[in-house]
């Protein structure tokens, strides 16, 4: 027998292959250590950031990287205007003294690899790739690679804090 119940409601997952063009509105991939902190090479952090003008649910939003190794889809979270939203890699230990938004597994490579984010419709809304090598950042110090005011990146240009050369959930460095 045939039940009545509607279905449930599964969001798409979205498929890391795409040849769409970055709309760039709402929410950006705003700084990556890929390389991790000075502590440990799996301190790996990725930090978002909401340039629009209103607070965004995430709701089914999702950050892939190449290979899939991270597929991270966002349930409910609120990203207000000009906030922050960082995800760290396996704890909330990556960034010390800073709390994460949200933990992800897996692991970016050093080289040819990608971070896409995709809104809740599958769009491509923002992306960085390492075609082979991450556009920025540095492996000795360990500097994230953070985003400019022109969306280009650059390799953050501060003081070490905690063992950590960037600013998550902060502005990014003067450059």
């Amino acid at each position: 027998k045939a039940s009545s119940a509607p279905a449930a409601y599964a969001a798409p997952q979205c498929p890391y292959a795409t040849e769409a063009t970055p709309t760039h509105q709402d929410i950006l991939i705003n700084e990556v250590a890929w390389m991790g902190s000075e502590q440990s090479s799996t301190d790996e952090w990725i930090e978002l950031k909401n340039i629009s003008g209103t607070d965004i649910i995430l709701k089914n939003w999702q950050l892939i990287d190449k290979e899939d190794q991270i597929h991270f889809a966002f349930t409910n979270e609120v990203m207000k205007r000009g906030e922050y939203f960082l995800l760290e890699r396996t704890n909330d230990s990556s960034v010390p003294n800073v709390s994460s938004d949200a933990i992800y597994v897996g692991a970016l490579s050093n080289e040819n690899e990608g971070l896409r984010l995709f809104n809740q419709n599958c769009v491509l809304v923002d992306e960085v790739l390492a075609n082979p090598s991450w556009p920025s950042g540095s492996i000795n110090p360990k500097r994230s690679m953070e985003r400019a005011g022109d969306l280009s990146w650059r390799t953050y240009s501060g003081q070490e804090n905690n063992l950590i050369f960037g600013t998550p959930k902060a502005d990014n460095s003067v450059g």
